[in-house]
């Protein structure tokens, strides 16, 4: 037979890429199988835990109303701190302009440290990654409290923003293993219920500590540790009741829990392979790279006011031009060279996903221009108490966690999220159009400001919109 007439067995040009594309989606079928596994396996557990009589029970509880807790005062801080003790911490050290610098390195360090602390969880086990979570707290509050200079409360603010990320990331984590999946959306939400609470609460407390923030700083380094300890020692105790049974729990790694190493693997190579592979399942290089571009672009904003000659600085405009070099470098990087992009191809093409990410970016940009300054600026033009004041601020937190679940209500029953999203993205232009004068100055006028504040909250019918729309 005549060679030229037989099939051609030469792969088709450009079949590289293809085979990376394939790779890659065996890996990703692998890992959402062994994902499946691993829930089914834990979820396994959690129906013997929950049948095993009155201590199971006792430790879920437990469990769950240490969470719930600790919760609470992860609302009270994050109703205060940021907005009141930031603010009187700035004036107390002659550096009010520089809250601006605080608010966005502590931003890009929580935005950045989720995948860390989420690997971490992965790579050891639940209650140790609490345990972390919990030192870079306690620390970076007890550094805030204590500083002598506004730079090392900058790093203090900074250490919080680590372990702030990691409670709101691993609580998530922890009532998604807990829960049954028809219960999981209803108790996943019960962790922003402190939310509505907190807000007259945290009226008092800035009254009480107005003239002595730093204890109020030091608050939270005791009482989160108080209220989170009981529920790693739960953890600890669950993971060893399903070690003894042969069972994975919600407290073990992800390896152990998809079946993948055994638990009682401990060599220095063992750690050492998961630690290599984490990073490259994070794409670290990438991860480094957009935190860097983002640093250098955002931070000149705020430090160009206090330069010398301002924006004339040299400094400020390298800095802003390193900063887009990264970004381009974080760009052809991830489309060349990342083993595990932190956004895979489809995901770029997927036009839902990139139009939620434009529209989370602006509602985010557009929060953060009024919030930076927007409590200092009330506190000056309005004779109010440390309560009132404190309160004010608050409202737009109360009525999202309120109007938060009754829009998805709305979008569960008429399943039109984008008539939703164009009435909330015209609510808070409406509420920034109350807040300025037709002279384009700031408003002073009480029932404005209520009203702008009143409005905002249903920002919360473009965001809830933005999320579910790529799904």
């Amino acid at each position: 037979m005549d060679p030229k007439s037989m099939p051609s067995t030469e792969p088709p040009k450009g079949h590289e890429l293809f085979d990376i594309s394939e790779k890659r989606e065996a890996e990703a079928t692998v890992t959402d199988t062994q994902h499946d596994t691993g829930v089914s396996r834990v979820e396994a557990f959690n129906k013997v835990l929950y049948r095993s009589g009155k201590k199971g029970k006792v430790l879920l509880w437990l469990l769950g109303i240490s969470i719930f807790l600790t919760m609470f005062v992860y609302a009270l801080d994050q109703g205060i701190t940021s907005t009141i003790f930031s603010t009187l911490a700035a004036s107390t050290f002659g550096v009010h302009s520089q809250i601006g610098t605080v608010s966005t390195a502590s931003q890009i360090i929580r935005a950045i440290s989720k995948p860390f602390i989420g690997k971490i969880a992965d790579i050891t086990s639940r209650p140790t990654t609490y345990v972390i979570i919990l030192v870079f707290y306690v620390v970076g509050f007890v550094v805030a409290a204590s500083a002598s200079t506004f730079a090392s409360y900058t790093v203090g603010v900074c250490f919080t923003s680590i372990g702030k990320s990691g409670l709101d990331l691993l609580s998530d984590i922890i009532v998604a293993d807990l829960t049954p999946l028809e219960w999981r959306g209803f108790f996943s939400a019960c962790l922003s219920l402190p939310f509505i609470v907190t807000v007259p609460v945290n009226g008092f407390i800035s009254s009480g500590f107005y003239g002595n923030w730093r204890w109020g700083l030091g608050m939270f380094a005791i009482m989160v540790p108080v209220l989170l300890i009981p529920a790693i020692l739960t953890l600890y105790t669950i993971q060893r009741r399903g070690k003894k049974a042969g069972m994975v729990t919600m407290a073990d790694s992800k390896d152990v829990r998809t079946g993948r190493t055994e638990a009682s693997t401990g060599s220095i190579a063992y750690w050492a392979h998961l630690a290599y592979r984490g990073l490259i399942d994070i794409d670290i290089f990438g991860l480094l790279l957009l935190g860097f571009a983002f640093s250098l672009i955002l931070l000149p904003i705020t430090l160009a006011g206090d330069a010398k000659n301002g924006w004339r600085n040299p400094s400020m405009i390298a800095m802003i031009v390193v900063g887009f070099v990264f970004l381009i470098l974080f760009a052809l990087f991830e489309y060349f060279v990342a083993r595990k992009p932190l956004m895979t191809r489809n995901i770029l093409n997927n036009r839902a996903f990139i139009a939620g990410v434009i529209i989370h970016t602006f509602n985010q940009l557009a929060s953060a221009v009024r919030n930076t300054y927007f409590s200092s600026y009330i506190l000056i033009i309005k004779q109010w108490t440390t309560y009132q004041w404190t309160i004010f601020l608050g409202i737009t937190t109360m009525g999202l966690c309120i109007v938060g679940p009754c829009v998805g209500l709305i979008h569960r029953t008429t399943h039109r999220y984008k008539t939703v999203m164009v009435l909330g993205a015209a609510a808070k232009v409406l509420g920034y159009g109350l807040l300025i004068q037709g002279n384009g100055n700031m408003t002073q006028d009480t029932v404005r400001l209520v009203a702008a504040q009143l409005i905002f909250c249903l920002s919360s019918l473009n965001v809830v919109g933005a999320r579910i729309s790529h799904h």
